[in-house]
């Protein structure tokens, strides 16, 4: 939705369209069990701008991290985002143990940088574990044509929800087993 907005530059008045501002969400997601919690986020909603861009960048840094696990206690991470130029934060990411097929810990990391909203990168960052460590390949200890696997399965499923079709998110993913 467009609207016209007049301002004061330099003693000039200007004329401008701009886009109705996105209301970006308060609520930094962490975990999976985080996700849990929100899973009305993923609701699909009767419609969604694209988030404008800021007129200056939001400098706050959400920090995640993780010094002592129990399950992988060697492993140490941290992660963070800055929304910048954005009206709101579309990026999500995956820092877990996960259960690997002979019962040992690994890790998986993984950062989904949104395209056009959050939507599918938070989609993406709280069923992707889910869809590894069911495919069959997961089982059998082939972890690249599992991790293939289960980004097809999870396209294959947003192509079918209609509130996927104009954003989209890219990843970076990191197994340690």
């Amino acid at each position: 939705m467009e609207y016209e907005e007049t301002v004061v530059e330099d003693g000039k008045s200007i004329t401008r369209t701009r886009r109705k501002p996105f209301q970006p969400s308060t609520i930094r997601v962490k975990t999976r069990d985080d996700y849990e919690k929100m899973d009305e986020m993923h609701e699909p909603e009767p419609h969604m701008e694209l988030p404008p861009y800021k007129d200056k960048p939001d400098m706050t840094f959400d920090v995640d991290r993780d010094m002592v696990n129990e399950k992988v206690p060697d492993m140490w991470w941290g992660a963070v985002g800055m929304c910048g130029w954005r009206g709101g934060m579309e990026d999500a990411h995956i820092n877990e143990p996960i259960q690997l097929p002979d019962g040992d810990w690994g890790m998986l990391f993984a950062v989904f940088d949104g395209h056009g909203g959050k939507r599918v990168a938070s989609y993406a960052a709280k069923h992707l574990p889910a869809w590894l460590t069911s495919r069959p390949a997961w089982k059998k200890k082939d972890y690249k044509k599992a991790l293939k696997a289960a980004f097809l399965g999870l396209d294959q499923k947003l192509a079918d929800e209609w509130w996927s079709t104009e954003t989209g998110a890219t990843a970076c993913v990191v197994l340690i087993t």
